[in-house]
């Protein structure tokens, strides 16, 4: 259970959000992708800290973090930003979803962090396009062959 989502509904949308993201990636690439979400999974980082995160999934080849927080979301994603860059996750892999906030204020937020910033009504729509754009690129050439230079 994501813990800083504040009622029922919202703490059962992200991973159902998550599952429906792979469920339509799956369909659209004819193929089955890999997939796991452990929920609230504790890491250790390289200084010993500990630290928890909300949702990591893995769809195919590719890591996806998600955070979720309510209200008080200030103090949190500077840090949260200095450890995507810690992990290596690229802004397209790393997102924090607001749920008390515009979506104007979210892109903003994306512009200064290195996060996709969105709300809980975005979320599937991002994280479906990062997906589908992955999915395609570890799927390769459409018939297999390796692209020709020739015209």
């Amino acid at each position: 259970m994501v813990p800083e989502l504040d009622t029922p509904e919202k703490r059962s949308a992200l991973p159902s959000k998550v599952k429906a993201v792979h469920a339509q990636v799956c369909s659209q690439v004819a193929r089955k992708l890999p997939f796991e979400y452990p929920i609230n999974p504790q890491i250790v980082l390289p200084n010993g800290d500990n630290f928890e995160l909300d949702i990591l999934s893995a769809i195919g080849e590719r890591g996806y973090w998600i955070e979720a927080k309510s209200g008080d979301y200030q103090q949190h994603i500077a840090k949260y930003a200095k450890f995507a860059r810690l992990m290596g996750l690229g802004v397209d892999h790393c997102f924090m979803v607001l749920t008390d906030v515009p979506r104007e204020r979210c892109e903003a937020l994306s512009t200064l962090f290195s996060m996709s910033v969105c709300t809980l009504r975005t979320i599937e729509e991002k994280l479906l396009s990062v997906v589908r754009a992955d999915a395609a690129e570890q799927q390769g050439p459409a018939n297999g062959s390796v692209p020709s230079d020739e015209h």
